[in-house]
């Protein structure tokens, strides 16, 4: 565990560095591979699931085994980093998806450099103290993230497992969480903000600047975007509440590949963004083009834009 203070670094330095545990190898299905619902309107407790890529589902493939819990740790251990192969290959496509997007992250796993020469701090399993870098930092969890994280600069941080505390990034930040942000799990941007789960988001996350965010699987948390832009790619529904930044000007631009209640959306055009654009696999409402003209604003004022392509009761 390296304990060094961070070396300063630019903004510029930082879409180059990050961090990674590479595997080469195909990460075998755990268990038999997870099924993936396709939400045909039965009630669950947890939100159904539709993956539309290959990729997400490689990553997907590891939480039948996971959920069932592993009562040998190394073996836990050992699994996060199988699945590891799999959320690289998911950033990859998801940087390719989003214009460059997790440049840092793909720029170490492709060549295998990281600029800042060591980590800030490496945690060889679980963290179970929390932790602060004065200055900009990297940072890798080889396991869950189990106590606060607070980095006082630009970041970039790994996390193999699950987010269940809080991570507090006062400037920019990178972050691959591989596993979910549960519901003590708290992620806090005070810039710019990357981030990819490979599981769903039933915590929260604050960011104050632009983002990408790409969360793969359900949303039944809270979110609150920053400004100006942010897009945002959920794989699977979205039940929670996804709120403009107070008293700024923001724009959302939104995918859901599984199932958005109108109620939710609807909240999230009320919550004040300057213009929200979307796509929604599936949802209560009738499948089409929204607004209809005769709820357009009138001319010269922006109008947030959004369509629904399957209708689906819950």
């Amino acid at each position: 565990m390296n304990t060094t203070p961070a070396r300063p670094i630019c903004c510029a330095l930082l879409a180059a560095m990050l961090s990674g545990v590479g595997c080469e190898t195909d990460p075998a299905t755990p268990g038999g591979a997870a099924t993936n619902p396709s939400g045909n309107g039965r009630d669950t407790t947890l939100p159904t699931t539709q993956y539309a890529t290959r990729t997400t589902a490689a990553v997907d493939a590891f939480d039948e085994a996971l959920a069932r819990g592993i009562a040998d740790n190394d073996e836990r251990l050992a699994l996060l980093q199988r699945r590891w192969s799999a959320v690289q290959r998911a950033v990859a496509a998801a940087g390719v998806d989003h214009e460059g997007a997790f440049y840092a992250a793909r720029g170490y796993w492709h060549t295998g450099f990281l600029r800042s020469g060591d980590w800030s701090w490496q945690q060889s399993g679980d963290l179970d103290e929390p932790i602060v870098i004065d200055g900009r930092g990297t940072v890798l969890i080889q396991g869950n993230a189990n106590a606060d994280i607070t980095v006082n600069d630009d970041a970039v941080v790994h996390i193999l497992g699950d987010l269940n505390a809080s991570l507090i990034l006062r400037g920019a930040g990178e972050v691959v969480i591989a596993g979910s942000i549960n519901p003590a799990g708290h992620l806090v941007a005070g810039g710019t903000l990357d981030l990819y789960t490979g599981g769903g988001v039933s915590g929260r996350i604050t960011a104050q600047g632009s983002g990408v965010l790409v969360i793969d699987g359900p949303l039944i948390g809270n979110l609150t975007t920053g400004q100006p832009v942010t897009a945002m790619h959920i794989t699977g529904d979205c039940i929670g509440q996804i709120n403009a930044p107070d008293d700024a000007a923001a724009l959302l631009t939104l995918r859901v590949d599984g199932y958005m209640p109108q109620a939710s959306l609807q909240a999230a055009l009320n919550s004040g963004f300057t213009r929200l654009t979307a796509t929604i696999a599936r949802s209560d409402a009738q499948p089409g083009l929204y607004p209809a003209h005769s709820d357009t604003e009138p001319a010269g004022r922006p109008t947030s834009r959004w369509v629904i392509h399957e209708r689906a009761q819950r």
